[in-house]
Parts: C-alpha cells; structure tokens; sequence
C-alpha cells in the first residue's frame, strides 16, 4: 500500500479494477460498493461547496449510525476538511459547549437531529440526505499534515477535550493496524461500535477500507441477537470493548456463525487474563488484546495475534515508540519498572482543541497518556491503572489495577473495579465493587485476607461491595465517576 492519505486510498480502490465493484459497505438498509462509497464522499464535497464553506473548514457531523452518516464523514474528510463527529444524544447545550470551544462553524445532520443543530448557533446547517442527493465533486488533494479529524475523549476521568488528528495521523495507525493484523481484501469486519469514537473510526473503518475489506454495519450491540447477527454476516473478526465480550459469555454460538471468524479484538479498557481466556475459549479463536487513546490516533500497542502474552496489551505498533517514565521528572524507566506510559511517533495527535500546556508533552512530541504500567524484557505492555485514579493512603500510592489483578484471578469473581473513597484519618482507601460469577457466594473476609497476603495491608479495600452490573458510558467503558459517586452516597 503506496496511498498517502486515505481520501487518496479511498478514491484509488473506488478506481481500481480489482476492488471498485467490491462491498465496502453494508447493513440492513444498503449495501454500496467502493465506487458507490466514493461517489457519496464526493457528494458531500460537493454539498459543502456549494454552501460556501471554505476549505479546512471544521464541519460538525450530528447524525444517526448508518452508512449514510459514514459516507458523510469519508466525505467531510475527502473534501479538504476536518470532521468532528459528536454523539447525538447528548443536550444541545452539551454540543454547543463542545463545537464553540473547537471552533466548529458547519454542521451536517441528519432529519432526526436537524432541529437540535439549529439551536446550536453554527454558520450553516446542512441536511444529510440533501448533501447525499447533490452533485458529485471530485475530492481535494490532501497532504499528511492536514487536518482531517476531530475527537472529543470520553472524559471518563475529567471534562471532554477535543484532539485535532491528521491525515497523517489517521495513516500512520492504519498501516500498523493492518500490518500487525493482516488484514486483506478477504475480510470481513462486523462493526458495532459509535462513529463518534476513534475505535469506530479509525480501527472499523479506515483500516479495512484502506485494506479493500468489507464493513458490516450492526445498528446496535445486543449480547442476545449478536451470534445471529455473525450468523448473518459471516465475519472474519470483530473489534470490541470487554464489556461487549464479557456479555456474550452466556450465549452459545452456533459453529456456523463462527466459522469464518479468524481472530477478534478487544480494547479502549481493561480485561483480566481470566476473561481474556474465557471469551477465547468460547469463540474458539484468538482474542488480540490492544491499548491506545485518542490522543495517539487509536492504538500504540497490540498483542502479535500467533504470539499473545495474557496480561499485557502486546507491544508497539511500526513506527510508533512507548517507553515508561517516572511522571515526577520525566525519567526513563528500565524493564519491570512502573511508571506512566509515553508514546512517540507519527500517529501522535497534532494538539488539544483549545491548546493546552506543554505538560502534555516531553521532548520531542512525545505524550504522556496519563495511564500507569510497564514494560517487560520482551517490550510487552501491561496497564497497571491512571495517574488521576491513584489512591493515595496516607501518603502512600496504590494502582487499582494491582487490586483488581488478585479479586479478578478469584474463582468466584467475573469482574470487578476499584476506586477511591474519602477518608478522615488517611485521606483516601480503596473501595471494590465486584460482579460474582453464577451460583458464587460473596466472601468479603476472605477477599480482603488474599489481597492482603498478595499485595500488603495497605492494598485491603476498606468495603467490597457486590453488585449485579456495572454503570457503562457511551462506547462501553465502565464509569468509574459513577462508581465513585456511588461510594460518597453510601
């Protein structure tokens, strides 16, 4: 692959022999092939143009998820600007915060978010299916330092940011994505994730686009039906999040709508090795666990598919560096030496949306992720927790990961997370909240004495509560700040 941008490799395999007549996507609704796919991106090219927008515009996108929202933001991209998907569910208010703060003037939406992007103050408004139904223009020549993508962070540990991505950027993860998961024409991905999150973006449709491979757009993830849906679409690998893996587990896949999948893939949050072995041993496949942020395009590190070492997240992609770093100066770090995780590379954000300090940064670009881990003798990640959820105890620091890694091997726990609660005497303990497996008892005493034995008495949880679930954000991550505020209400 010679493509230097992906309008260019969208528009090449909307041209080439080979691959123009091709499914690149589906869903329930349409199914459209490359050529189709590229004539929509050029149909909001055209649409934009015509309102007056200028070139590197920043451009809203407020829509459903569906294949003609997908085409909107290839196309927003193709067309010479930058495209900032937002989730749609959020309060106009909410959105209006976010586009003001990005600087975002343009907006296209679909009918059912039309009335809420006009509360939101922005130059021009655009209608999805009106840009869609325009004429056809032909893409704009982009080079790897513009822009194309804007993203805000979840903000499951403080206010949303948004992170300005380039063409280069959204390269630079792609080629090492596919490399490192050879992905080919042949494939088949089943896509289940938000278009406003970078895993469904960057990972579940650059990437296979890129690579030629069809998309198979879910219009939702429903642990019930989706062996039906793999039935339906014959897969050859799914990306998700734990959660989304953890609740297949009491569904039994028929053979058959397994029997193309050849690897699935899992990240944006932690999973214990004993889920990681479960969800393996129920596919009957290779769970290929990855790490990244949005702030480093989408993903730094991923376990070699034939070469996975349980209880880490693999090692660094090409053309990517991660290194470990005492957070308190800056100091490398040697093998087995937890610090915070630093990245460098060409898939490294542009910057923050307002700008912030340097602290984002050390020399060179290289950015702090604001996570904790190590790295091994073999350059294999293992994610150990966040700067900003460290519980400090009477002076001392303690990674909820280390806690959650001995409650997660016991026999009688499926998940559980460890957060902070407010302490007179020692400022701050670990509180552990914990799913049980089917048919187990909750033993707190005995749960406090094996953290005790394995890490130290400091490490104990002042509480461990069960609980039959845990609270999820948008994309599946588990809410820690509602995890927290349930421990001040208790």
């Amino acid at each position: 692959m010679s493509f230097g941008t992906f309008p260019e490799a969208l528009e090449n395999n909307a041209i080439d022999k080979e691959i123009r007549s091709r499914v690149a996507l589906e869903s329930k609704d349409a199914v459209w092939t490359y050529r189709q796919l590229a004539h929509s991106a050029g149909a909001i090219v055209n649409a934009l143009a015509e309102a007056g927008a200028p070139r590197k515009s920043r451009v809203g996108l407020l829509a459903e998820r569906n294949i003609y929202s997908i085409a909107a933001l290839l196309g927003i991209m193709t067309g010479g600007h930058t495209v900032c998907p937002i989730d749609a569910r959020l309060s106009a208010p909410d959105i209006r915060r976010r586009f003001r703060s990005a600087g975002i003037r343009w907006i296209i939406a679909d009918s059912a978010n039309e009335a809420k992007a006009r509360q939101l103050g922005c130059v021009q408004v655009l209608n999805l299916k009106e840009s869609l139904d325009s004429g056809f223009s032909p893409f704009y020549a982009v080079g790897p330092e513009d822009e194309a993508l804007m993203l805000f962070t979840s903000g499951s540990t403080g206010a949303p940011k948004a992170v300005l991505l380039t063409h280069g950027n959204l390269m630079a993860n792609a080629l090492g994505v596919a490399e490192r998961t050879g992905v080919t024409p042949d494939d088949r991905l089943l896509h289940a994730m938000p278009i406003f999150h970078t895993n469904g973006i960057n990972n579940q449709l650059i990437v296979p686009l890129l690579c030629g491979a069809k998309v198979a757009l879910l219009e939702k993830f429903r642990a019930e039906t989706f062996f039906d849906e793999m039935q339906a679409w014959r897969p050859t690998y799914v990306t998700g999040v734990p959660t989304m893996f953890s609740r297949l587990l009491p569904f039994t896949p028929p053979k058959n709508a397994i029997s193309e999948l050849r690897f699935v893939r899992c990240g944006a949050a932690p999973l214990s090795e004993q889920l990681h072995k479960l969800v393996e041993e129920h596919l009957g496949v290779p769970l290929v666990l990855s790490y990244g942020l949005s702030e480093a395009t989408c993903t730094s590190a991923m376990n070699p598919p034939a070469a996975r070492k349980y209880g880490t997240v693999g090692t660094a992609l090409s053309n990517q560096s991660i290194s470990i770093r005492d957070p308190s100066n800056g100091k490398m770090l040697g093998p087995d030496e937890e610090g915070e995780i630093c990245i460098a590379g060409p898939a490294v954000m542009k910057t923050y949306v307002p700008e912030q300090g340097p602290e984002v940064f050390y020399e060179g670009h290289c950015l702090r992720s604001g996570d904790i881990g190590k790295l091994d003798a073999d350059g294999y990640l293992s994610i150990t927790g966040r700067l900003k959820d460290v519980i400090i105890r009477g002076g001392e620091n303690i990674y909820p990961g280390s806690i959650e890694s001995v409650l997660s091997s016991h026999r009688s726990i499926k998940e559980c997370v460890v957060v902070g609660q407010a302490d007179q005497d020692l400022g701050e303990v670990p509180v552990a909240f914990v799913v049980l497996k089917e048919d187990q008892r909750f033993e707190e005493s005995a749960l406090k004495n094996e953290i005790e034995e394995k890490l130290s008495r400091i490490h104990v949880p002042k509480y461990i509560f069960e609980v039959s679930s845990f609270p999820v954000n948008s994309i599946g991550k588990i809410d820690r700040k509602a995890l927290k505020t349930q421990v001040r209400s208790k």
